[in-house]
């Protein structure tokens, strides 16, 4: 027993110091990828901070966008809005009614029947009063990045106003400002969300994400006009 503890022993001593060395690097990585991560998120909200606006600014936005770019969230189950999504879409509709444009661009995922985003949001609008003529609609807006490169080079708008929630909105206005767009945001937080925590910390990797995207500049998978399912 007692060779035993020291073959260990040896074994131990004989590797400690890799171990140790091998641990301190990836000290090194992990605190240089925070560092990254930091910085870039930083970066991103200091340089859009200035284009949003809270609800009860709205009066200060001038009236002339091209239109009104509401982001799509999630759906339940029985095709109603999650309170984030209802929440986008009522000020949206006082962003129209207060004639901030003449067109609501709605943009979400709709690739398949089964779970429509846009669907759902354009009959909201309609029952809130909104008229159809009004309402343009695009179901491959399957991303953040998507949805405002098809709003620039698909349907060809140039200066939008752009709704959905604070947090999200220092990428989407990011994104747009590195594509070449004049975007200002409309936070559309009228509530408290339950899992606000987590959308938190999922942001702070989208951004990075969609830094490398607005980078890049990929061209998304669907380049043609979203269709209606109706139509």
């Amino acid at each position: 027993m007692h060779n035993i503890t020291v073959k260990v022993k040896n074994i131990f001593n004989k590797y400690n110091k890799p171990i140790k060395e091998t641990i301190i690097c990836i000290g090194y990585i992990l605190a240089l990828v925070f560092l990254f991560v930091f910085v870039v998120n930083i970066n991103i909200v200091a340089n859009t901070n200035d284009n949003i606006y809270s609800t009860d600014e709205n009066i200060k936005l001038s009236s002339d966008f091209d239109c009104i770019l509401i982001l799509g969230a999630g759906v339940r189950g029985d095709g109603s809005p999650t309170p984030m999504l209802n929440d986008r879409l009522l000020t949206g509709y006082e962003a129209y009614d207060s004639k901030k444009s003449s067109v609501i661009f709605l943009s979400g995922d709709s690739e398949h029947e089964d779970y429509t985003e846009t669907v759902t949001m354009k009959q909201v609008l309609l029952e809130m009063g909104v008229e159809e003529e009004s309402i343009i609609c695009d179901g491959y807006g399957l991303s953040t990045y998507e949805s405002i490169w098809r709003a620039k080079n698909v349907y060809g708008y140039k200066r939008i106003l752009i709704i959905s929630q604070k947090y999200h909105l220092y990428r989407a206005i990011y994104i747009a400002q590195e594509l070449g767009l004049e975007a200002y945001g409309l936070d559309a937080a009228l509530q408290g969300y339950a899992k606000q925590p987590i959308y938190n910390l999922r942001e702070y990797l989208a951004r990075i994400k969609d830094m490398i995207y607005a980078e890049l500049c990929p061209t998304p998978q669907y380049t043609q006009r979203w269709e209606d399912f109706n139509e």
